[in-house]
């Protein structure tokens, strides 16, 4: 009997205090859209446990920048007066809110973004958006109010997949219905910018290397 008693206080201080087992559920949206378009996603907390309030998330979304773009990030009433705050680099979307007060709520919608789908994405052109956590860039989702104490967080990350995309004669520039050196011309003009605001069908049939963009590789793809 006191080696079973003995086992299970054992147990019990190895397991932590409960806090130490509070998890959070963040979940990026699965999305599709067509080339050009705009387009809502929703970040969620959800699956909480072990925790009364929150006092703030930080968070950044990796992404295909070549095919998709934040406009807009809103964010929820979930997070009631929060600094709020977002920015852009490297194919990064980060945002931070930090509350003085607790959230309105434990679980719901934390933030919408707008995003803007490339012109010159094709059908079924896809993307991950995935959850960042590094030391550059912690993961943190904040228990209020102790806004220092971070809980422990899992995370669902998302798509996006393009639906209907721009169609076009691939490499055939300047639109006779064949592709020849006679198309690698007008393919350099746009990538070094001296075709002047050229049209997406246009821009279209000039990324013949299908990266959704215009550069010297498409002149050599080619010839």
């Amino acid at each position: 009997m006191t080696r079973v008693i003995l086992c299970g206080l054992l147990a019990l201080l190895l397991a932590g205090p409960a806090a130490a087992q509070t998890t959070a559920g963040l979940q990026a949206p699965v999305l599709e859209g067509d080339s050009g378009a705009a387009m809502d996603g929703v970040v969620r907390l959800s699956a909480l446990a072990g925790a009364d309030s929150l006092a703030g998330v930080k968070v950044c979304l990796a992404f295909d920048s070549t095919l998709i773009q934040p406009e807009a990030v809103v964010p929820a009433a979930l997070l009631g007066a929060t600094d709020f705050a977002w920015n852009v680099e490297d194919g990064l979307l980060c945002v931070s809110a930090v509350s003085a007060t607790a959230f309105a709520a434990a679980v719901g919608d934390l933030f919408t973004v707008t995003w803007r789908v490339d012109e010159l994405a094709r059908s079924g052109d896809a993307c991950a958006l995935d959850f960042v956590d590094t030391p550059a860039h912690p993961l943190q989702v904040l228990r209020w109010p102790d806004d220092a104490v971070g809980i422990k967080t899992n995370t669902i990350g998302g798509t996006f997949t393009t639906a209907t995309g721009v169609v076009c004669d691939r490499g055939d520039v300047n639109g006779d219905a064949k592709v020849d050196s006679g198309d690698a011309v007008p393919a350099l003009r746009i990538a070094v910018g001296l075709r002047l605001d050229p049209a997406v069908d246009e821009l279209c049939r000039a990324d013949a290397t299908l990266d959704r963009r215009v550069d010297a590789g498409d002149a050599v793809w080619i010839l």
